[in-house]
């Protein structure tokens, strides 16, 4: 009988960005900032939290990062001119999101499949204090 290799244990991180990575802002203040400062320019304002910058260089290269915000989508050029300025690397941004909770679903990864002795749960969550950075996040959660 064929042994079947485990299935890749990158993670993929699905994370907010006002309140978890940068100063919580609301999309009036961006509209403000741009107006003002207009898009290429405006990023300057959002200031960067405690233990950002760390968390990201220290994340595996493997890892996936998907922001998920209640930003507008009139909001993408200044948001991606933030991260790009921040040094922040991402996959996706999903602008428009509900500001209300978001819940991830997904299956238990069989220890068959894992190569683990124990079930992986693939499914997390982490709640952070609003504008208190990343400084106490676990990397990983294998």
């Amino acid at each position: 009988m064929e042994q079947r290799k485990p299935e890749s244990l990158d993670q993929t991180w699905i994370i907010d960005l006002d309140g978890t990575i940068v100063k919580h802002r609301t999309n009036i203040d961006l509209d403000k900032w741009i107006e003002q400062y207009g898009a290429e320019e405006s990023w300057k304002q959002e200031e960067i939290l405690d233990g950002v910058s760390q968390f990201f260089d220290n994340l595996s290269a493997h890892d996936k990062i998907v922001f998920m915000t209640a930003r507008e989508e009139r909001h993408r050029e200044h948001t991606c001119n933030m991260l790009k300025n921040f040094g922040i690397p991402y996959s996706d941004i999903i602008f428009s999101a509900n500001a209300g909770p978001r819940i991830i679903m997904n299956d238990i990864k069989p220890k068959e499949r894992c190569g683990l002795d124990y079930d992986l749960k693939t499914a997390y969550a982490v709640n952070l204090r609003r504008n208190e950075g990343l400084k106490n996040v676990p990397l990983s959660f294998v």
